[in-house]
């Protein structure tokens, strides 16, 4: 692992190439695998065609801890981006308020 992990580019490094990103893309993250948190909010921020989803109860390995949510995720992503579904975030909800278009 280290002499994978320490030579490639820090996620936080690679922001420019993730705000031009125009693919489909669905973060997963479980809520008791911590250091995938930030890095998995920062997705979710900067990919205007991401959505993100924590598991509840879930470390690293949620698609063995909970297959089953893990796999339906899966595929509803799929089915929408296959059925034409997936869009680009709305703007407005960046603005930084509470309620879109009021930041």
């Amino acid at each position: 692992m280290q002499g994978v992990q320490r030579a490639r580019p820090s996620l936080f490094d690679l922001e420019a190439g993730f705000r031009a990103m125009k693919l489909p893309t669905l973060v997963i993250c479980g809520d008791e695998d911590d250091p995938t948190l930030e890095p998995g909010l920062f997705l979710k921020r900067c990919i205007a065609t991401s959505a993100l989803l924590v598991l509840p109860r879930c470390g690293h390995a949620m698609n063995l801890e909970e297959p089953e949510a893990f796999n339906r995720a899966v595929l509803d992503f799929i089915t929408w981006v296959d059925a034409g579904r997936w869009w680009e975030r709305n703007p407005e909800t960046l603005a930084g308020g509470i309620i879109a278009g009021k930041g």
